[in-house]
């Protein structure tokens, strides 16, 4: 990890996150937030701490600046974190990977995400979500996932934008699992020499 941020409202419950972190030599971004494409003011300031290599002071600059917009914009209340995830005085459990799952499964659950296609090429905000996820607990998830074959994959793909986000991804390399977790959920993925490349949920 980079650097990481946890934001509070006036009352002093957090209501976000924002975290920095390396993955195969790129720096990426992991929020409860899903950062939308319109707000380009907002995704200025997260582009400019990206790549920016900003000194100390101008980082503190302008994560304020970018952490007053968030809190300005209604867009961004309906991914502020739930009480689920918070201790009894309102402040994250940060340490926790059952926390960060939960964060994640949050996200991910919203019931306009079924059957919608999450990879680099598709949502790639929640794609980062669901990857970060992944990687911190491959073990876990592969251990209570079972392999399926490329055929009874790409039957499940009922939809024309989940058939045209796999063509994105599509590798004969490529192999099929389902996971089931403990809400009765199922999340299809497919990996790319153990990397995860699609998914999509049902």
């Amino acid at each position: 990890m980079l650097n990481k941020w946890i934001i509070s409202d006036s009352t002093g419950r957090d209501i976000f996150y924002f975290e920095l972190f390396e993955m195969d030599g790129v720096v990426c971004v992991d929020s409860n937030l899903v950062f939308h494409n319109k707000h380009t003011i907002i995704n200025n300031y997260i582009e400019q701490i990206v790549v920016g290599n900003l000194s100390s002071d101008e980082l503190e600059q302008t994560t304020t600046l970018l952490f007053n917009c968030i809190k300005l914009n209604s867009y961004y209340k309906q991914f502020y974190l739930s009480d689920s995830v918070l201790n009894k005085n309102g402040k994250l459990h940060s340490s926790s990977y059952n926390i960060l799952n939960k964060i994640t499964l949050d996200k991910l659950s919203n019931p306009n995400n079924k059957l919608m296609p999450f990879s680099k090429h598709y949502d790639f905000d929640l794609f980062k979500s669901l990857e970060t996820n992944f990687a911190l607990n491959i073990i876990q998830i592969k251990s209570s996932s079972i392999t399926i074959n490329k055929t009874d994959f790409e039957n499940l793909l009922i939809t024309d934008l989940l058939k045209d986000a796999y063509l994105s991804v599509y590798n004969n390399n490529n192999t099929f699992h389902v996971h089931n977790d403990e809400d009765g959920m199922k999340t299809y993925y497919a990996l790319k020499n153990r990397k995860l490349v699609f998914a999509f949920m049902v």
